[in-house]
């Protein structure tokens, strides 16, 4: 290797034909060939040659094996596909002995093209080879094609192999393949119909077999609707469509009609529907398809209607057909309705077959029976049967739904109808009662409201995180012109305890709206998680002093830590706060005192969690004795602003940010209560995979940045931040230069000769940042540089090995991050 790089720097030995190709090209040039069966590069044959020039010569990964033995040739191109085990030693050496592990798979090829057969292509074929110490399943397009030799048996000297490695693609299709399956599968799994559609032409990507019944319709998928759907034009779909993708506003139609023509001479073909066009959106936000969900509600409404109008016949029919036997004729062999005749104390004294089927019972069983005896138990004792008939008495009908019990004491929702029955002088003779079994219309009616109410939930708190996320990064900066000006000016005023309490007031109020920034961008998912692995145990006992102090005289603080705890991941300042803030809410909800129990366990969740993924987790449980939470408070605990604790007394954030921590850090939060039982609060940490992190560090790293007056580079686009950032550095001993974009920047250090240190935000418009880092980086990669962030807007991978410094950010934290990056 050493004397291939050597030969490389002076120029090329050997034939012209061997020149160029970077590593490869110096590799097969400093080869002894004399020692192999090709003998010296200057006697072999012209087809070996022209292949060998092609092959140094190209920038796709290509590769030659020649001759009788297959003695192996390969670019630079080639050489990081196929590892350090095989680089460099293939050179020269037999294919067999390269390729012993795959010569299974490639040798039948190469075999036929070594004696004539012609080439062979394989496309994304999965040839599986040991790279960098280990198997890997890897996937490549490649061709074996001959290099004709006159000279050579079967006129072939050699094949010259083109290959290109697709295990990424391959790779990235199946996954997306199986995502597009398990899509469909739900799909076509679905009660209800349901299309995607993309792009503003709402081009159909997937339809589900109830949506294709619906439409009457053949293959839609890649047909825009308006291609697929001429017959509904002018109907309002469409517009509703353009509409809903336009504004990105849900748009939802109960019980709407819509005409069908399958062609044009067809007849009309009309539905009616419920439906929900909800926009999707991509990654930056846009509005990129629609989604359509709903359901066809037709026969329900005929259904509906047909019950009305059986009912009013009945109801007509009872009236002129006065005689009992008479109606017992009529309504006998109805079997989708429970229709019989009460006398007048409510006694059952007809049973038809629809009764039979809804009820269980036998006419033999039941008449003479007294109706109450479908009524649950509750129903009853409230007097609900006597109530029916007393409202049927005297307006004429009667009409609820209500639970009522079956013989074999299962429950069925109903739709009941009582009239009353009056004789030639109008008194009351009987009545005649139609029940219809309604539960799966009402199970159905209530998984779609529940369905709705979740997207409704759903899209509210994406948008109050969106806000909240905005809101605090504002405030962040606001806040970091306060605190900063705040300590400055602390330090240059006359020692008056009167005006140094003054400012430790306002320093400590702005101190306090930075930790409900913190909470609030925690709640949005854009406050920073430095996730460490965290000795649980150690965390918990260090805080042990300090919560017993929050809790005062009244509270007892029970800690049972489970022996042999392994560590956490998480942020371990932000777990602080979040501990401290369930104990205090315990605290709270128990205004005269009383004990509160803190333990920790090791659990292991398998698969279905629907909150978890599978894997190994430490719970922590904070219980207390207070006063509890109703359902209605518990559902709404951890949403944002939502408290009980009055006015100025809490935020409402301190749940929703704990949430927020532990579903970032791969957990969750689990919350259980009964109004006055006490609450469990249950933070759920997935097991470390890393190392706890140990303190040290060099001693003397504190001094090294401070101990001279450095030139900086301040970058910031908010004046007040800059102002502010200029100030406490120049307070430190340091000479700045400002600087309000990352192109002024730039211009700054080209006009600059000696700058020690860069000091930039990160969210600025046109350059970041991240992105200006990277800029100077490249024309000065000895400057350090902090990047100053206030809140985690970073995309993965962007950022690293940068020192990062949080906003809002006090002078000594600035000090400190400027002798870290110097210790760095």
């Amino acid at each position: 290797m050493i004397e291939a790089r050597q030969n490389a720097q002076g120029p090329p030995a050997g034939p012209p034909f061997l020149g160029g190709g970077g590593e490869m090209g110096a590799l097969i040039r400093a080869h002894d060939w004399a020692k192999t069966s090709l003998g010296p590069p200057e006697r072999w044959p012209q087809p070996l040659r022209t292949a060998i020039r092609v092959l140094l010569n190209s920038g796709h990964p290509m590769y030659v094996w020649w001759g009788p033995e297959l003695l192996c040739f390969y670019n630079d191109a080639y050489r990081r596909s196929i590892g350090p085990e095989r680089h460099p030693r293939s050179l020269g050496r037999p294919a067999r002995e390269v390729w012993a592990e795959i010569w299974d798979i490639i040798g039948p090829q190469i075999e036929q093209v070594m004696t004539g057969g012609g080439a062979t292509w394989q496309e994304n074929a999965l040839v599986p080879i040991t790279r960098n110490g280990q198997r890997e399943e890897v996937y490549w397009t490649y061709s074996f094609g001959p290099i004709d030799d006159d000279n050579a048996p079967n006129g072939v000297g050699g094949v010259l192999v083109v290959c290109a490695e697709t295990t990424e693609q391959v790779l990235f299709g199946q996954q997306a393949a199986r995502d597009m399956e398990r899509l469909a599968q739900l799909f076509q799994q679905a009660p209800g119909f349901m299309a995607l559609l993309r792009g503003p032409e709402h081009v159909f990507d997937l339809v589900n077999p109830a949506y294709t019944r619906l439409v009457g319709r053949g293959d839609l998928v890649g047909q825009s609707v308006r291609s697929a759907f001429p017959d509904i034009e002018g109907q309002g779909f469409f517009e509703l469509l353009d509409s809903a993708f336009t504004s990105g506003q849900a748009y939802s139609i109960f019980g709407a009609p819509i005409v069908f023509r399958d062609t044009p001479d067809s007849p009309a073909r009309e539905r009616l529907i419920d439906f929900v066009y909800q926009p999707i959106r991509n990654a930056s936000g846009a509005v990129s398809g629609i989604f359509v969900e709903g359901s066809d509600v037709t026969d329900r409404a005929l259904a509906e209607a047909a019950q009305r109008e059986s009912e009013a016949q009945l109801r007509e029919l009872a009236r002129i057909n006065q005689s009992e036997a008479q109606f017992r004729l009529l309504v006998r062999g109805v079997t989708d309705y429970a229709i019989y005749m009460l006398d007048p104390d409510g006694v059952v004294s007809s049973w038809n077959l629809g009764a039979q089927r809804i009820k269980g019972y036998e006419p033999e069983e039941i008449v003479g029976q007294h109706f109450s005896k479908f009524y649950t138990e509750a129903d009853r004792a409230s007097g609900a049967p006597a109530r029916g008939l007393e409202v049927a008495r005297r307006e004429g009908r009667f009409e609820t739904e209500g639970w009522r019990l079956r013989k074999d004491g299962s429950r069925f929702r109903a739709h009941v109808v009582i009239d009353a029955i009056p004789d030639e002088a109008g008194d009351v003779v009987g009545f005649a009662k139609v029940t219809r079994d309604i539960t799966e219309r009402m199970e159905a009616q209530q998984a779609l409201e529940q369905a709705r109410e979740a997207l409704f939930q759903s899209q509210k708190l994406e948008a109050i995180g969106q806000l909240t996320g905005g809101v605090a990064h504002d405030f962040n900066n606001l806040l970091m012109a306060v605190l900063g000006s705040l300590e400055l000016v602390q330090k240059r005023l006359p020692d008056d305890p009167q005006i140094n309490r003054l400012i430790g007031n306002a320093i400590q109020g702005a101190r306090r709206g930075a930790t409900l920034t913190q909470r609030m961008l925690a709640f949005a998912r854009r406050q920073e998680l430095k996730r460490e692995a965290i000795d649980l145990a150690g965390l918990v006992l260090g805080l042990e002093d300090l919560l017993n102090q929050s809790l005062g005289p009244l509270f007892t603080l029970s800690i049972e830590m489970a022996p042999r705890l392994p560590a956490v991941e998480s942020d371990p300042a932000q777990l602080e706060s979040a501990l401290v803030n369930v104990i205090i809410n315990a605290r709270d909800a128990m205004p005269h005192g009383g004990a509160i129990t803190l333990t920790t366990a090791c659990e292991h969740v398998g698969p279905g969690a629907p909150d978890l993924a599978p894997g190994d987790y430490v719970r922590l449980t904070v219980v207390d004795q207070g006063e509890g939470m109703s359902e209605e408070t518990l559902a709404r605990a951890a949403e944002p602003f939502f408290t009980t604790k009055g006015i100025g007394k809490g935020t409402g954030l301190g749940l929703a940010m704990i949430h927020g921590l532990t579903t970032q850090s791969g957990g969750t939060l689990r919350l259980r209560s009964r109004l006055g039982e006490g609450a469990e609060v249950e933070l759920w940490l997935p097991v470390a995979t890393r190392d706890v992190a140990r303190a040290g560090g060099d001693p003397l790293a504190a001094t090294r940045a401070s101990s001279r007056s450095l030139k900086i580079l301040a970058v910031d686009d908010d004046e007040l931040v800059l102002f502010n950032t200029v100030a406490m550095l120049e307070d430190l001993g340091h000479t700045v230069i400002q600087a309000n974009s990352g192109e002024e920047a730039l211009r700054a250090l080209a006009e600059t000769e000696t700058v020690d240190l860069l000091v930039t935000d990160h969210a600025m418009p046109k350059m970041t940042g991240v992105q200006l880092a990277r800029r100077v980086a490249a024309e000065r990669p000895d400057l350090p540089i902090i990047l100053a962030t206030g809140y985690a807007e970073l995309p993965p991978g962007e950022g690293e090995g940068l020192t990062r410094l949080d906003k809002p950010f006090s002078q000594k934290q600035l000090s400190d991050a400027v002798e870290r990056v110097f210790d760095a």
